[in-house]
């Protein structure tokens, strides 16, 4: 489950068996969110991700009985906004373009923000989070580049210029 989510509980169900000797009908209860305890989707830290241990109880009010299983939930954090962690420099911003010059996004990073507020590692830009992607460098003037990750994105600026003709000699 994603932190923040709610359980998927609509097939979820608590299976009491019993001994055959004790001449009771095994039980199929209907779980509900009231009934567990362990997750908190509003919580953060770095508590609130990966394996969580959650609890299930019934209290069987017709027969005075509780019944109570265990379980382990993976929680995966998410990504709910992204920042440059290093920008492109101008360098890179400033892209002459030649059929043989593929753009370079070496040293570019991006920062995501993690719903848990658990720091998470900065991520190389490669070419496939680009929007639009490098065909716009066959296009002279300034574009705004959209980089996209986890469904977050960031844009920035980038002026592609004619070659310099050089002296022309005969």
């Amino acid at each position: 489950v994603k932190l923040g989510e709610d359980l998927d509980l609509a097939n979820a169900k608590l299976v009491v068996t019993f001994d055959a000797d004790a001449g009771l009908a095994d039980l199929a209860i209907p779980v509900n969110a009231d009934m567990i305890t362990g997750y908190n989707k509003d919580a953060t830290g770095a508590n609130s991700i990966g394996n969580q241990t959650l609890t299930v109880t019934y209290n069987d009010t017709t027969s005075g009985r509780t019944y109570t299983a265990t379980g382990t939930i993976q929680v995966q954090d998410v990504v709910t906004g992204i920042a440059f962690g290093t920008e492109p420099t101008q360098e890179q911003k400033q892209y002459t373009w030649s059929k043989d010059k593929a753009f370079k996004l070496e040293n570019v990073t991006i920062q995501p923000t993690m719903k848990s507020g658990v720091g998470a590692e900065p991520v190389p830009v490669t070419t496939d989070m680009l929007n639009p992607d490098a065909s716009i460098l066959d296009q002279l003037g300034t574009h705004t580049i959209t980089v996209t990750y986890e469904g977050q994105t960031v844009t920035f600026k980038i002026q592609v210029t004619q070659p310099k003709i050089g002296n022309i000699t005969q």
